[in-house]
């Protein structure tokens, strides 16, 4: 059959049917239903106009509601902390931290946190709300404005997205928590998708993430912002929203106009970014002037190696010192002994050096494993001191074979200690057989 002749029989058999469909709804087909069945579907009814009022205390502004906050000294400690006194950070102490350019000024910051419709990133992931915040002087005193931008439905981000650009021309740097990573790139995708110039995010960044994992994430057990304000500015929060749950809440409040807990939503948004101006405003002074800013006992190893990068060796020595002293174990107190001598070998103080390995050889087994090892390995290859190196070595043996028999003798083996034995003894018998040889007396020629 031709081209011509199938598309005759296509046009026939859509009349027939068409035919046939028509006699149905007239009841003029025996043994066939008519009525609802077959008629003509309805027409949807138009729905209804979402109401969309501002949440309380903002205002609405071109299709999106915003607020603006100014936090003074009697307002900080509902959110985070204490007010600062003097300046909002410490210069020295921000170079420090954040190494490269010189510290801005204060008023020249900008600290961002963005809440959006999922946490990927991607090209559907919708900024619903961004808060700016920043440091104001007011004659001798510092006051914390912060604004805040909430698109009450999709298409309205693009407003928000302008706002915050506006909020951050001017500045100097911008600080957020792992903004790095989630904030300044969706701001940029996002600012790019709706054709808005994204130059005002070509900023310095200051991540206050990367700092709190080196000074607190070892005492506290986790960095994630509301574990840092509770452990070290002393701030609880109370009842805060999961950060799984504010997609959801955008979700609902775009299809019904609000949600029960877009409050929290807006509290919490606000909260993390008063935080991140007293975050690093802590972290700074603390950076600078250790032994004057109440410090986390695990604050001091971090510190210690922030000034031994600096190069200030008198204040790293005193920090080393107060780790040491701080150490809540005795394998705590021989790993930080052990890092304190490779600083104090590394700078030619030798003696210094064997004071701490000595120390810490003479703590419990088998924290103390690896002092005996540093002594032996200094006295074989730096002091080729093969007597001492050979009568450490052999005194590690008869301490771990004591230990071992006692503890076989008890019926309490230490698993840990045995692990060691088994992994390294046939590295310490070879040690032993090559410091014999070296110390064995020389044959007379």
């Amino acid at each position: 059959m031709d081209l011509a002749a199938r598309l005759l029989d296509l046009s026939l058999r859509k009349r027939a049917a068409h035919e046939l469909l028509d006699r149905a709804r007239a009841g003029a087909l025996p043994g066939v239903a008519t009525g609802d069945a077959l008629a003509e579907p309805a027409p949807k009814p138009e729905p209804a106009a979402v109401e969309r009022r501002p949440p309380e205390g903002f205002t609405e502004e071109r299709g999106i509601h915003m607020r603006r906050l100014v936090l003074a000294a009697g307002e900080w400690p509902q959110w985070g902390g204490a007010a600062p006194s003097g300046l909002p950070f410490d210069a020295d102490g921000a170079a420090l931290l954040f190494p490269g350019e010189a510290p801005p000024d204060p008023e020249a910051i900008a600290f961002i946190d963005v809440e959006t419709s999922g946490v990927s990133g991607g090209a559907g992931t919708v900024v619903f709300l961004a808060g700016v915040g920043r440091w104001v002087r007011r004659g001798a005193e510092w006051t914390f404005e912060l604004s805040q931008y909430l698109a009450p439905d999709f298409p309205d981000e693009a407003e928000v997205v302008r706002h915050v650009l506006a909020d951050l021309e001017g500045a100097a740097a911008v600080c957020h928590y792992n903004g790095k990573c989630f904030d300044v790139p969706v701001l940029r995708s996002r600012a790019v998708m709706h054709r808005l110039p994204p130059r005002a995010l070509r900023l310095r960044q200051l991540d206050l993430l990367h700092p709190s994992r080196r000074l607190w994430r070892a005492g506290l057990g986790s960095a994630t912002l509301k574990r840092v304000e509770h452990g070290v500015l002393g701030h609880d929060r109370g009842p805060d929203i999961d950060g799984a749950l504010i997609p959801e809440v955008f979700f609902t409040a775009a299809r019904e106009g609000t949600h029960p807990r877009l409050g929290a939503v807006l509290r919490h948004n606000a909260q993390d970014i008063a935080t991140l101006a007293l975050l690093l405003g802590h972290a700074t002074r603390l950076a600078a002037r250790p032994f004057h800013a109440e410090a986390l006992g695990c604050e001091w190893e971090p510190l210690a190696k922030l000034h031994e990068r600096r190069g200030d060796r008198a204040l790293a020595r005193r920090l080393w010192g107060e780790a040491i002293a701080r150490a809540a174990s005795s394998a705590e107190e021989a790993r930080l002994r052990l890092r304190y001598a490779a600083l104090l070998s590394r700078e030619r103080d030798t003696d210094a050096a064997l004071l701490q390995w000595d120390t810490a050889r003479r703590l419990p087994l088998p924290v103390s494993i690896p002092a005996w090892i540093a002594l032996a390995k200094h006295h074989e290859h730096a002091a080729r001191n093969h007597a001492e190196a050979l009568r450490l070595i052999r005194g590690l043996l008869r301490a771990v074979e004591a230990e071992r028999d006692l503890a076989a003798m008890l019926g309490r083996p230490d698993p840990l200690l045995e692990l060691v034995w088994e992994r390294e003894s046939p590295s310490w018998e070879r040690r032993l057989s090559r410091l014999e040889r070296k110390a064995a007396p020389k044959p007379r020629q």
